[in-house]
């Protein structure tokens, strides 16, 4: 008979990672602000060059260079309004990562599961503790606000105090969840 370390990730027969290993990404929607936000960088930039335009009419080749700066400025602000959330759940602990333009990744937080205080689903009448003003720090990882499969964690972070995280939960992370943490975490029915 195979022994089975469960606290390194192993592959099942599948190629699966086994029961206490999960990545799951997933995309901020955007919202109207953010829309109005590209729409308004979008309008600068070209009252810019129409400015600059104006003004180096008598020299049309001192364009290029504005132009071509408007251009990467453009694109380096947009890879920040296209932003992902990465979760992975290895041997207990949590990473929640933001990506920015499928380019830049950015560690939001890494917790362990077993150190939380409450897990447990947004439309439950336990989310009313994430309102509380002992919380110092809120992580946001979802993909909108009304997301279907949202949940907060509640948890203490060495650096910044009581924290929260929102983040998206599928039905292996709460297989996962439960498996390290079942006395604080909480599904509907």
């Amino acid at each position: 008979m195979k022994k089975v370390d469960y606290m390194t990730p192993s592959r099942n027969d599948n190629g699966e990672y086994s029961h206490n290993y999960m990545e799951h990404i997933v995309k901020r929607k955007p919202t109207f602000r953010v829309s109005l936000w590209k729409a308004l960088i979008v309008l600068a930039v070209i009252i810019a060059n129409l400015l600059l335009l104006i003004i180096t009419v008598k020299v049309p080749a001192l364009m290029i260079f504005p132009w071509f700066l408007s251009g990467v400025f453009v694109w380096w602000v947009y890879r920040f309004f296209n932003v992902e959330y990465e979760y992975v759940m290895a041997s207990g602990e949590i990473d929640v990562d933001m990506i920015y333009g499928k380019k830049q990744r950015k560690r939001m937080v890494s917790v362990k599961i077993n150190e939380m205080e409450l897990i447990a689903p947004l439309s439950d009448q336990s989310a009313s503790r994430c309102s509380d003003p002992s919380i110092q720090k809120r992580f946001t990882a979802l993909s909108s606000a009304d997301a279907p499969d949202g949940y907060f964690a509640i948890f203490h972070h060495p650096k910044h105090g009581k924290s929260v995280l929102f983040f998206e939960v599928p039905n292996k992370a709460k297989n996962i969840l439960k498996y390290y943490n079942s006395s604080n975490f909480v599904i509907l029915k």
